[in-house]
């Protein structure tokens, strides 16, 4: 079991990079029967069949809601989730900033999620250590909004320049459960700010 859970601590720390932006996307609409190509955030005028002249705009919503194999939450437009199946039965789902925030999520189908906070919690805090920083971990618990708890730890890495926030909680689900790690600093930018927020208070464990 812990040859695998190594593996997985491997497998979190390399996709623990910041997320590069993508160009908008082109959409088309069809309104009875009409095609019109939409650009995200401009104007577009369209002719309906019946020779009126409409303008369209396509705008994102402030906030995006993602859902996945045992996890829901929202979190804010403009950023992107990004998805992989590690092995069979484990899945990470991660967003990345380009200022550091970090979010993963980790859904196991026959591991226990709380036997790894331990493990975790090292590996997102020990390279700090390594170059300077001091640590500071506690227990800690979260409340979600359903009244489940999460339990794991709270590290707070202090630097020359920096105050870092790491938590890592984690909820047994049946055979498996759920690993839930943040990772901001205390001087995060408000979008960042944002992210990690909406991120607990919408979360729900399936």
């Amino acid at each position: 079991m812990w040859h695998r859970v190594r593996m997985f601590a491997v497998c979190l720390l390399a996709t623990v990079v910041p997320q590069q932006a993508s160009a908008d996307a082109d959409y088309s609409l069809s309104i009875d029967g009409t095609a019109v190509d939409l650009t995200l955030g401009e104007d577009v005028k369209a002719t309906l069949k019946d020779g009126k002249t409409v303008t369209l705009h396509l705008a994102l919503k402030p906030m995006q809601s993602y859902k996945a194999k045992g996890i829901r939450f929202q979190y804010p437009s403009g950023m992107s989730v990004s998805a992989r199946e590690i092995e069979v039965g484990i899945s990470q789902h991660m967003i990345a900033t380009a200022t550091g925030t970090v979010l993963i999520m980790q859904v196991y189908d026959d591991l226990d999620a709380t036997a790894l906070v331990t493990l975790m919690t090292g590996k997102m805090t020990d390279d700090d250590v390594a170059t300077g920083a001091t640590r500071d971990t506690k227990p800690h618990t979260r409340r979600l909004k359903d009244g489940s708890e999460l339990t794991g730890t709270r590290s707070v890495l202090t630097a020359s320049q920096d105050n870092t926030v790491v938590e890592v909680l984690a909820k047994r689900q049946g055979k498996g459960g759920a690993m839930l790690i943040t990772r901001h600093d205390r001087q995060s930018s408000p979008e960042d700010k944002t992210l990690i927020d909406t991120f607990w208070e919408t979360l729900q464990l399936e």
